[in-house]
């Protein structure tokens, strides 16, 4: 499934020895620590021509909340998955396209 948001920064080899270990959401300002199962009605993918991903977006909206970040599976709020802590936000700055995107906000 692909689940590429335009909100969501992350390295997707997060999961390897390369990058940073955490994603992040410019919407909702939030450490993402498991991008690949999280999500929120304010999802728009960026892999599809903007008429589809309009489409997609209406589905999308209408099954998750759109102001809280939710597990993707069982749709119970993400608490252990993402972060506003001071320190984890601070982590971004180790890396420049990190720190790029949590400025950009």
């Amino acid at each position: 499934m692909l689940h590429a948001c335009q909100n969501c920064w992350f390295n997707v080899l997060q999961y390897g020895a390369l990058g940073l270990p955490v994603g992040y959401c410019t919407r909702h300002r939030k450490v993402l620590n498991a991008a690949d199962f999280t999500t929120c009605g304010q999802h728009l993918r960026k892999d599809l021509p903007l008429s589809r991903a309009r489409q997609v977006a209406e589905i999308h909206a209408a099954r998750y909340p759109q102001d809280t970040i939710v597990r993707m599976y069982g749709e119970d709020e993400a608490v252990e998955e993402v972060s506003a802590d001071e320190k984890d936000l601070d982590s971004l700055r180790q890396d420049p396209v990190a720190e790029a995107a949590s400025d950009y906000g």
